[in-house]
């Protein structure tokens, strides 16, 4: 329950930053998931203490220092990572990349003079892990980008054709050259130098475009950390990678900080929780730091924890003065800064980097967020004397489960799926799938042929819903009756992941016709002028059919059917019989149409052939001008009060119809 719960909050977030699929770029790639170990690929793929002796391992992080892989300007060495990724590869895995920049991995000759045979791209000096000297060139600087650009493109040239490669982190001009912060840099120094928020955030940017244009099959991450004391210039920098048309939503955020806190860096999390793309983790730390050992020497900052330490509140013990341990464990305090002896050492209490002590609940947090991958410690895969010994395998196990469920396994296909065909429209009804993670329905119509796909660029999207409660019918109007149409229906999740299709086809037609009227006057007049009431005769002398025929002559009025309700038709169709004698055109004996105030001429019945039956039809249409003949009470009128002496009309056979 705790995973389908979490897998479930994050989702209406991720429906609103992946609204309109159809808009998503064409150019999908395969962006990586599950849990991948921060380091150890260098571990023996046969061994099963070694990292890919753990099953839950579905890949492995390559990092390598840029000066390492372009020693001098141009010339590229990429031998260090053969191995690696021979390792990884031969274990049937995938494998990340991270080249590192800033001051500990950009090569020397990018920031050396000119005189020196450098590039000399400015820098500014600061400490790293409390180290002086370092030089961090500026991100800004056209010399910095162009080289970061010809290094992406040569690791392109190497490894974007390699399908095993997931995921490509981007190289930054920060402190350890891969996360997004700049501690131990000085700010004022830093400013002084040229840094401002916009400019960080357009050399960001563009740097990652670099890496997102050469590595055109790869998903691509970008680390974030809090910048110059705020949150926004982080939270700008990857909403507007994400939002980037031309980079294909491919360039995610990344966060190596992970830890289940909320407290560190707590706008960024909320930023990130907020954030619509995809998300990338790597643990803050290992999650023990070994067990205490008596009579060992100890050297100041050396950390350990308990032998049996607990579940929970699992706190970290630093060694403040240095010395030899004693015989037996000590009792650890459980207030933080607070200190014990042991034989010769002094341990200091420290908060543990998890919240509440609890290594799960990073894992918490990243289904919190929507994290799709996260990379725990190499210590936490292998089983070696120094090693979690896969203590965590269970935790990384639901992780793996609940992200191929979120974001590679579909939903179920709709099922029950129906259409009843109508006039010029079908009606189309379905059941949606129960997955937790259901975020819209898609409705495809093609003509020939079912649509192949939820994207199939011939067929005619019906419907695409994304708004809860998700539609389960819908009427499809303004088809051409006689025609065969395909429909397939898709369940997506908030990837969006496609479900399989459910289809059905339908052809409209016309309904079959409705008879209003059919009369050959065989035994009264009760369908006419008030129920039989007219002075026109039955008629046995001439007939087109059967014994009688309606006959007018000269002394004759008109002959009115009833009231004929053809409100809410498509079509009518007149049909009947007529023959003349002696009637010439100037007697202006019509067929006359009720339009619901006035009758209306349709067609004049003198101007035929003397003493031969006749026959006419014609089929109105609910549009334009005749439109105004379907209501309820539309009559017919055979006019005969023009009919003169000696002059006769007989009428036959008729028929009304309508669809």
């Amino acid at each position: 329950m705790k995973l389908i719960t979490q897998r479930c909050i994050r989702a209406s977030r991720l429906c609103l930053g992946l609204l309109f699929l159809s808009v998503l770029p064409a150019h999908a790639v395969e962006k990586p998931v599950g849990t991948f170990a921060s380091a150890g690929a260098l571990g023996n793929p046969g061994d099963p203490t070694s990292i890919y002796g753990d099953a839950q391992l579905k890949g492995v992080l390559i990092r390598a220092y840029w000066s390492t892989l372009e020693p001098t300007a141009g010339n590229f060495n990429f031998s260090s990572l053969t191995s690696q990724i021979s390792n990884v590869q031969s274990a049937g895995l995938s494998w990340s990349l991270a080249i590192m920049g800033g001051g500990i991995g950009s090569p020397a000759w990018l920031t050396n003079p000119t005189n020196q045979g450098g590039l000399g791209a400015p820098y500014v000096t600061y400490s790293f892990r409390g180290v002086p000297g370092y030089k961090l060139p500026l991100f800004w600087n056209s010399i910095v980008q162009t080289r970061l650009e010809m290094l992406a493109d040569a690791l392109a040239a190497q490894y974007n054709n390699d399908t095993s490669l997931k995921l490509v982190y981007v190289t930054q001009m920060t402190a350890n050259g891969i996360e997004g912060h700049l501690q131990g840099v000085d700010m004022p120094t830093f400013v002084n130098a040229g840094y401002t928020d916009a400019n960080w955030i357009t050399a960001s940017k563009q740097a990652a475009a670099s890496f997102a244009n050469a590595f055109t099959n790869k998903a691509i991450a970008f680390e974030v950390h809090d910048v110059n004391g705020t949150h926004t210039v982080a939270e700008t920098i990857i909403n507007d990678l994400w939002n980037d048309p031309t980079l294909e939503q491919r360039v995610g955020a990344a966060m190596w900080w992970i830890s289940g806190k909320t407290s560190y860096q707590s706008n960024l999390v909320t930023a990130l929780m907020n954030y619509p793309g995809d998300i990338y983790g790597q643990v803050i730390a290992k999650s023990y730091e070994g067990a205490w050992t008596a009579s060992t020497a100890y050297t100041v900052g050396t950390l350990r924890m308990p032998v049996n330490p607990p579940a929970t509140n699992r706190y970290r013990y630093e060694v403040t003065t240095a010395g030899t341990s004693g015989g037996t464990e000590p009792n650890w305090p459980t207030t933080v800064n607070a200190t014990v002896s042991d034989g010769g050492v002094v341990w200091t209490c420290r908060a543990s980097n998890f919240e509440g002590g609890d290594y799960t609940t990073v894992f918490t947090q990243a289904m919190d967020l929507g994290m799709r991958y996260i990379e725990p410690w190499d210590f936490e895969f292998t089983d070696t004397a120094n090693s979690a010994h896969r203590a965590w395998d269970g935790t990384f196990e639901d992780f793996n489960d609940w992200s191929a469920y979120v974001f590679i396994e579909p939903p179920a296909a709709p099922t029950g799926f129906g259409a009843t065909a109508g006039n010029a429209q079908v009606q189309l009804a379905w059941t949606n799938p129960t997955d937790l993670d259901l975020a819209g329905i898609r409705l495809l119509r093609k003509t020939g042929s079912y649509p192949s796909s939820p994207d199939d660029p011939a067929a005619t999207v019906v419907l695409d819903d994304d708004v809860a409660p998700l539609a389960t019918s819908i009427t499809d109007t303004g088809l051409t009756n006689g025609t065969t149409y395909y429909y397939a229906v898709y369940a997506y999740d908030e990837q969006p992941n496609f479900s399989t299709a459910a289809t059905v086809s339908a052809t409209p037609q016309l309904p079959p016709p409705v008879t209003l009227l059919t009369e050959g006057f065989e035994s009264n007049f009760n369908n006419w002028t008030d129920a039989g009431a007219t002075d026109w005769d039955r008629a046995t002398a001439q007939k087109h059919g059967g014994t009688y025929s309606a006959h007018a002559g000269g002394s004759d009025n008109d002959l009115i059917s009833d009231n004929l309700n053809t409100a809410g038709y498509s079509t009518m169709t007149i049909s009947f019989w007529y023959r003349d004698a002696s009637i010439d055109d100037s007697d202006d004996v019509y067929l006359q149409l009720f339009n619901g105030s006035t009758y209306d001429n349709k067609v004049e019945l003198g101007n035929s052939p003397e003493n031969t039956w006749t026959f006419y039809t014609v089929t109105l249409n609910n549009s334009g001008g005749d439109a105004q003949y379907f209501h309820a009470n539309f009559r017919l009128k055979f006019e005969g009060t023009s009919i003169d002496s000696g002059e006769n009309l007989w009428i036959d056979d008729v028929t009304v119809t309508v669809q």
